[in-house]
């Protein structure tokens, strides 16, 4: 099971930490919009990374953004530019025509 966060940029990280607090889900899929502020967002990621690790679930980044992909790279997560190519890379995922 899934657990779909879209941040937004005027977002609070508590805001995001509290969806995933509440989440049951074994993997959580952050999708990150380009151009994020360089300070916020590695703050951001290394929050959820530590949040995600203590309950054992696994962390997808979705982001266009290279600083994004690289800094979620970085930390162990998986890394997609899009939801589709994400959802491509899963075992046994059929796209549908």
């Amino acid at each position: 099971m899934e657990h779909i966060i879209f941040l937004h940029s005027d977002e609070a990280a508590w805001d995001v930490l509290r969806q995933m607090q509440q989440s049951a889900a074994q993997c959580i899929v952050l999708v990150i919009p380009p151009h994020l502020e360089r300070l916020r967002l590695n703050m951001l990621l290394r929050l959820i990374r530590r949040h995600t690790a203590n309950q054992s679930q696994r962390l997808v980044v979705i982001s266009k953004d290279r600083l994004v992909q690289v800094l979620a790279e970085r930390l162990g997560c998986i890394v997609a530019a899009t939801l589709d190519e994400y959802h491509g890379l899963l075992p046994g995922y059929v796209a549908s025509s």
